[in-house]
């Protein structure tokens, strides 16, 4: 921002391009018609912005998936090794409990 509020476009550019992330990314696409002679009008910048943020968003949402898939299967193994640690401790397991019958008649 400060390069921008500067008029250090190119900076502002050249710095967006060397940075990592989906934020990083739109912000260069606004720079970039921001800094073209035929696209800054607001229209076309509002544009670019709309555009790069759907594809930053579909691979936000592609990898997301991956990181669902896997806290699933931590929660499946944390509940496994969770009942396998009531079960090796149960002071009951392995014993036999008698029904009662209430029902009998007297």
């Amino acid at each position: 921002a400060d390069l921008v509020e500067k008029d250090k476009i190119d900076d502002a550019l050249e710095l967006c391009k060397n940075t990592r992330g989906p934020v990083a990314r739109v912000s260069s696409k606004a720079l970039a018609c921001l800094n073209s002679t035929e696209q800054n009008d607001i229209a076309s910048i509002e544009r670019a912005i709309n555009t790069e943020a759907e594809i930053q968003g579909s691979y936000l949402e592609e990898h997301c998936s991956w990181i669902t898939f896997f806290i699933m299967v931590l929660c499946f193994v944390c509940a496994f090794m969770v009942k396998n640690e009531f079960k090796a401790n149960d002071p009951y397991a392995g014993t036999q409990t008698e029904q009662v019958d209430d029902t009998t008649e007297e």
